[in-house]
């Protein structure tokens, strides 16, 4: 939702978001009176404002033309601030002196001081989009399960325990924000680890790591569900051209998985799955680390909660939730500074499909996503899109301007083909064809 135009300084849309509906949008109740129904949509990108005039008897007469989103960007909220501290003439939005009195006093709370302290900084995005997290790895990602892996081996130290955490893996649904830097606060940790889980360690055989991952990567490329790993002691490929396998308890062979290797706590390699063959003693077990959501079945992790609910079998959960492991973690491994590439150098994890001159819908595509396809006698493809998913034309897209493509050679004589599809102002249903 947005006003028309979204021209600000109180109704501005973050660049590549369109409005679906206006803001507000009138409707009549059951007497003929204006009811105003809004709505801020993302969870802090935007706060809402609303300028309304009422009636004595408390009927909405009108609605003023600034009402609308306003964007929580960093350079957004600095244009605000200047005008409002009258550094731009704008006398109409000065405040009366008993709101910057209450202001004053607000911003000097404990809960206001503590959420707003400095934890550290970042040179470049952290990335936390629902469209790419979900799809891929991201240097947020990647930095909350390292976090995570670093906090539960600290913590097996402590316990004196004789248990190797080897893996943590991270659903992309629990984090929910991008840190836009370069500012790092608590509040902005706080935001993206909404749910502030506390963390659970387990030991799982080879067959349950196995069922957990298959689950991981059942549900790509579809950005509609959380379950999508984010990533740290363990290199993962998977092909989603092969059928997906959804909540399982325990597998003797994969079906998405082609390569797993676990890295160990003891800095050995330990291949779990080769070229879509389960390797060695499927009894044998990892360390591995989740959030308490997981641990309890979240989704579809049921092999996890499995193990949770054998009485037979431990489960340590640490005392310190996601939000102060990952504060601590920038502070004491980072030392307050984070310049973390996105997308991260040398992919933990890698989906790909094999094509032999098929067509794959690749699912809606807002935000720019990468994905790579293993060829083997196929010289052309050919992108298109629709905006909705239904019957319709199906239009070219553009390389260069809607994606960019690239094309490797490998060892074994097969082609990597990656596209890289571009950040868009509209969700786009997009799908690849091969030609022999």
């Amino acid at each position: 939702m947005a006003g028309s135009p979204a021209d600000g300084p109180f109704n501005t849309l973050r660049e590549g978001h369109v409005a679906n509906y206006p803001y507000p949008i009138v409707r009549q109740d059951s007497e003929g009176h204006d009811v105003l129904l809004i709505n801020s949509e993302r969870r802090y990108d935007y706060v809402g404002q609303l300028l309304a005039t009422f009636a004595a008897a408390g009927h909405i007469v009108a609605h003023d033309h600034r009402s609308g989103l306003v964007s929580t960007e960093f350079a957004i909220v600095e244009a605000l601030e200047q005008r409002l501290a009258g550094r731009v003439a704008a006398p109409e939005l000065q405040a009366a002196p008993e709101i910057d009195e209450l202001l004053e006093r607000l911003l000097q709370t404990d809960i206001v001081v503590d959420q707003l302290r400095q934890v550290g900084e970042t040179i470049g995005e952290l990335v936390g989009n629902r469209e790419v997290l979900r799809t891929r790895e991201t240097n947020l990602g990647r930095l909350v399960a390292d976090s995570t892996l670093w906090h539960g081996r600290l913590y097996l130290a402590d316990l004196n325990s004789d248990w190797s955490l080897d893996l943590a893996l991270k659903n992309s649904g629990g984090i929910r924000q991008t840190v836009e830097g370069p500012v790092v606060t608590r509040l902005k940790i706080n935001c993206v680890l909404l749910f502030d889980n506390t963390q659970s360690i387990a030991l799982v055989t080879g067959r349950e790591l196995l069922a957990t991952l298959e689950n991981a990567a059942s549900y790509w490329p579809s950005v509609a569900d959380g379950r999508y790993p984010q990533s740290a002691g363990f290199y993962l490929e998977f092909d989603a051209s092969r059928p997906p396998v959804a909540a399982p308890l325990s597998l003797d062979e994969p079906s998405r998985i082609k390569n797993l290797v676990i890295f160990r706590a003891d800095g050995t390699s330990d291949v779990l799955v080769e070229e879509f063959r389960a390797q060695g003693d499927l009894n044998r077990t990892f360390g591995v680390i989740v959030n308490s959501f997981m641990m309890a079945g979240g989704d579809g992790y049921l092999a996890l909660k499995t193990v949770k609910d054998d009485p037979e079998r431990e489960v340590h959960v640490t005392e310190w939730t996601e939000r102060q492991i990952l504060e601590t973690y920038i502070v004491e491994v980072y030392d307050r500074t984070l310049d973390l590439p996105d997308p991260p150098p040398d992919p933990r994890i890698v989906p790909y499909q094999i094509m032999a001159g098929r067509v794959v819908e690749l699912g809606v595509v807002g935000e720019s996503v990468e994905y790579t396809f293993l060829l083997f006698d196929e010289t052309g493809y050919r992108l298109e899109s629709k905006p909705e998913l239904r019957p319709g034309e199906w239009l070219s897209m553009t390389e260069g301007t809607d994606y960019e493509a690239r094309l490797e050679e490998q060892p074994d004589g097969t082609r990597h083909l990656t596209v890289t599809m571009s950040a868009r102002q509209q969700q786009l249903f997009v799908r690849l064809s091969l030609q022999p």
